[in-house]
């Protein structure tokens, strides 16, 4: 006799029926329209979850009722079957999940923090438990190394996941809610000074800074490198290669060549762990002051921007579209053919002669770079047969021909 008694109070306590119970008419309504659409609800298993949905709908103002029952649940969503333990509850597992799905559908502010969004409703419908064991189990996930988010995301939904565990264990009254205020300020410094020392790389990198007046903006910044460079910040190695990277850019002028060895040494080191962009925007940085260096006269950078350039190719950093750009193309032609690398430019401008990208014809991009080729190798005979024979609609070709 106490069978059906347990039975209730396993249904009544899952995390399906708890959610369920904060639902009003209008919003079980809403949940069958999204139930019926095999959008969402799809497979062997989609008949069955409906099944369910009606079962718990028929009570959902009596879920304490005696006949709210796992028992009765089976005999009604698998009728004239066997039992089969567990399969009720494998069935109820996956319509929790769609009931989550329904439930950010209206209650998402941001496409990225599901965990932290279906938390706060749980929280605002007097499921702490609940919301506490998502919270937990997603601050979990991300301070896994192996974490695939992208950094300042990454930062973001840490901050909201500890800001909101501060909030639950304030309410509980629990010691432990300075630690959660502690990382949920941390990870928001981190968020935003990755973010900041990014968008200052950017404006040094292109010359923004000179054209427009940012010199209070940045120099807020420079009186806070200090502070970072003292901090256990810099222990982060995306802060730690934006830092770097803005040294590089800020003080290029005065750079004995330390500063780049670091930042060189700290991307190749951590290309598997940052995000793939973050990479290819630093790496971008150490190439523009590669070339920057050797433009200065600086010879030794010639062969550094070379090797840049060949594994920036090979990581398919360079391409735009699946294409180089025409600019791109010159830089590597010139400097090859002063590296000495003649066989490897010939090698790269055979291999793309139909991908140059651009306003022109990607041909005449080929053919001025082969003309170039072939004077530095002394054959003006085969050089001018290529000049002579383009209509160069580009004018920097045009009048360097």
């Amino acid at each position: 006799m106490n069978q059906p008694v347990n039975f209730l109070k396993m249904m009544r306590k899952s995390k399906l029926i708890l959610t369920l119970a904060t639902f009003d008419e209008a919003k079980w309504k809403e949940f069958r329209l999204f139930l019926q659409s095999p959008y969402h609800n799809r497979g062997k298993e989609s008949a069955a979850i409906l099944r369910l949905f009606h079962f718990c709908y028929s009570f959902r103002r009596h879920f304490s009722k005696q006949g709210f029952n796992k028992e009765a649940a089976y005999v009604f969503v698998f009728p004239g079957t066997v039992l089969v333990s567990g399969k009720l509850e494998k069935l109820m597992s996956h319509m929790y999940k769609l009931t989550c799905e329904f439930v950010l559908c209206e209650y998402r502010e941001r496409p990225d923090s599901d965990a932290v969004d279906l938390a706060n409703y749980f929280i605002h419908h007097n499921l702490p438990d609940l919301a506490e064991s998502l919270l937990v189990s997603n601050a979990s996930k991300l301070s896994h190394p192996k974490n695939d988010l992208a950094h300042t995301d990454l930062y973001w939904q840490q901050f909201q996941t500890h800001k909101a565990l501060a909030y639950l264990h304030q309410n509980k009254g629990l010691n432990t809610t300075d630690q959660y205020i502690s990382h949920a300020l941390m990870a928001l410094d981190q968020h935003y000074l990755v973010l900041r020392l990014e968008y200052a790389c950017g404006l040094h990198s292109q010359g923004i800074h000179h054209q427009i007046n940012m010199h209070q903006p940045l120099a807020w910044l420079d009186h806070l490198l200090p502070s970072i460079e003292q901090s256990a910040y810099l222990q982060n190695p995306l802060i730690k290669a934006y830092f770097l990277a803005y040294q590089l850019l800020k003080y290029s002028q005065n750079d004995t060549g330390n500063t780049f060895d670091q930042l060189k040494r700290l991307l190749d080191a951590s290309e598997g762990n940052l995000p793939a962009e973050n990479i290819k925007s630093l790496q971008t940085i150490l190439r523009i002051h590669a070339i920057a260096q050797y433009n200065k006269g600086k010879a030794a950078y010639l062969n550094v921007a070379m090797e840049l350039y060949k594994k920036h190719l090979d990581k398919g950093w360079l391409y735009f579209d699946q294409k180089i750009m025409p600019e791109t193309a010159l830089n590597m032609v010139t400097l090859g053919l002063r590296a000495g690398d003649t066989d490897w430019v010939l090698d790269f401008l055979n291999t793309h002669r139909n991908r140059f990208a651009g306003g022109y014809a990607s041909e005449e991009t080929y053919q001025f770079n082969l003309a170039v080729c072939h004077f530095h190798q002394g054959l003006f005979e085969e050089a001018y047969q290529l000049l002579s024979s383009q209509n160069f609609q580009n004018l920097y070709y045009k009048v360097a021909a």
